[in-house]
């Protein structure tokens, strides 16, 4: 199971740069880089994650547009320093 299942014990801070560039009148493109750190809210420890994504547009100019994009990240899956689930947190009644 997930240390990080619960979005609500999830913490993420990053820097992200969104640089873009015109090759051609109808084409360009852009890249997304985010870089910083990320981990359980219960957990002191947070380890590095980030992620980037390159996206080409063509006919910006024209009555249509064909957007491509493709991007990948680096979570961690905090599985070390595992944060019980909150099942796992509860007693059972006797």
């Amino acid at each position: 199971m997930s240390s990080c299942s619960d979005p609500s014990r999830y913490a993420s801070y990053a820097a992200t740069v969104y640089p873009s560039v015109k090759i051609r009148e109808n084409v360009g493109v852009s890249v997304t880089l985010a870089a910083g750190i990320q981990g359980a809210t219960e957990s002191p420890a947070f380890q590095f994650g980030g992620n980037a994504t390159a996206e080409t547009t063509i006919g910006i100019y024209q009555p249509w547009a064909l957007k491509i994009s493709a991007g990948g990240d680096t979570q961690s899956t905090f599985d070390e320093r595992r944060v019980p689930a909150d099942s796992e947190l509860r007693q059972p009644s006797s």
